[in-house]
């Protein structure tokens, strides 16, 4: 951070559980990963997928995911980092976006490799930014 890098930290829960306890054990891994330092918490771009999604034929669901990043920006908020850039990373790919709320981006990974997929999300992230702003496309404050 001091060399003026933004660091990633990748976090996810193992198991499918219910949102809210989903977000308490990846607010606990970013708690841990800063040491209780929400200053330090404050510089990162935190990149979520669930663990047990990564390498699935599918991704976890839009809703899913939606639902465990409002619980973790509540718990943010507490330590007032509410808009923590949160990006959902690895099996994203064309028509998740649309469909995410409160996420801050997509963090591309296999689905991304061919071409064709690539190009399709990015038409639909300019077609979110065009219709409404990205930050308002995606359910976050400005």
């Amino acid at each position: 951070m001091e060399a003026g890098l933004t660091p990633l930290l990748c976090v996810g829960e193992e198991a499918v559980a219910d949102p809210a306890v989903s977000a308490s054990f990846v607010f606990r891994q970013i708690s841990a990963a800063v040491r209780d330092d929400w200053a330090t918490a404050a510089r990162l771009v935190i990149a979520y997928e669930p663990v047990w999604a990564i390498g699935a034929a599918e991704p976890a669901r839009a809703a899913y995911v939606s639902d465990v990043v409002a619980h973790l920006r509540n718990l943010l908020a507490e330590h007032g980092l509410a808009g923590l850039p949160i990006i959902y990373g690895g099996s994203a790919k064309p028509g998740l976006l649309p469909e995410l709320r409160g996420v801050s981006g997509l963090f591309l990974g296999r689905f991304a490799h061919d071409a064709a997929n690539f190009g399709a999300v990015l038409d639909e992230a300019l077609r979110l930014d065009e219709a409404l702003g990205l930050p308002e496309a995606l359910g976050l404050p400005n």
